[in-house]
């Protein structure tokens, strides 16, 4: 989780020690200008050499097994660690 200067937060988990950020996508990222802001902040980590897993929530919901294999295996993978 991140907190920017105007108080709101963002991230839903980040491992920083691997640069492996992961943003569980809610309803709300897809109104209005919100795929804007999130765009330039997933830029912002991959320019700061982070790889950034984005989950949306129906994902989530319907395939987590799917998307937690994603995590984990990013993990190893940054991490220098076997799958």
């Amino acid at each position: 989780m991140r907190v920017q200067r105007d108080g709101r937060v963002y991230l839903d988990v980040a491992w920083d020690d691997i640069g492996l950020v992961v943003e569980i996508d809610g309803g709300h990222h897809g109104l209005a200008l919100n795929p804007v802001d999130d765009a330039l902040r997933q830029n912002e980590f991959v320019l700061s050499d982070s790889r950034v897993l984005r989950i949306p929530v129906i994902g989530l919901r319907l395939n987590a097994a799917a998307f937690m294999d994603q995590v984990v295996r990013g993990h190893h993978l940054l991490s220098g660690q076997a799958a």
